[in-house]
């Protein structure tokens, strides 16, 4: 947000989108730490989406809450029953990345006068 703040400011519009996980939308019983960070990523740029508006920049937010989304995010847990039964879910449920592209076309197609803060992305399948 930063390295673009600057130039939006100055032209007094951009539109900002990043992505959290459906974590940061309910809570995640043995993933305190992980769903805390997701829930931090929502309110950090509703934040500065209300301070946006207060300040007339008309920069836009939009959060992406992907679920089971076909990455290699499971490459980088370790080894064990859990993971094996995640990756199997996935493999049977999970989305084509190609979803979270549809979301995010989706939110900056929208006319000027529309910011669509919060997309949740997940399989149907998926609790």
């Amino acid at each position: 947000m930063a390295a673009v703040l600057p130039e939006f400011i100055a032209q007094k519009s951009g539109h900002i989108i990043v992505t959290s996980s459906v974590a940061g939308t309910k809570s995640v019983p043995g993933n305190a730490v992980y769903a805390g960070t997701k829930h931090f990523v929502r309110v950090m740029l509703d934040s500065f989406r209300t301070e946006s508006v207060l300040e007339g920049t008309n920069i836009r937010t939009t959060t992406i809450y992907p679920g089971a989304i076909k990455t290699e995010l499971l490459n980088s847990i370790a080894p064990s029953e859990t993971k094996s039964m995640v990756e199997e879910f996935y493999k049977n449920v999970g989305l084509e990345p190609e979803a979270i592209a549809n979301a995010v076309l989706y939110a900056v197609s929208q006319p000027d006068n529309i910011d669509v803060s919060d997309i949740v992305v997940r399989p149907s399948r998926e609790s």
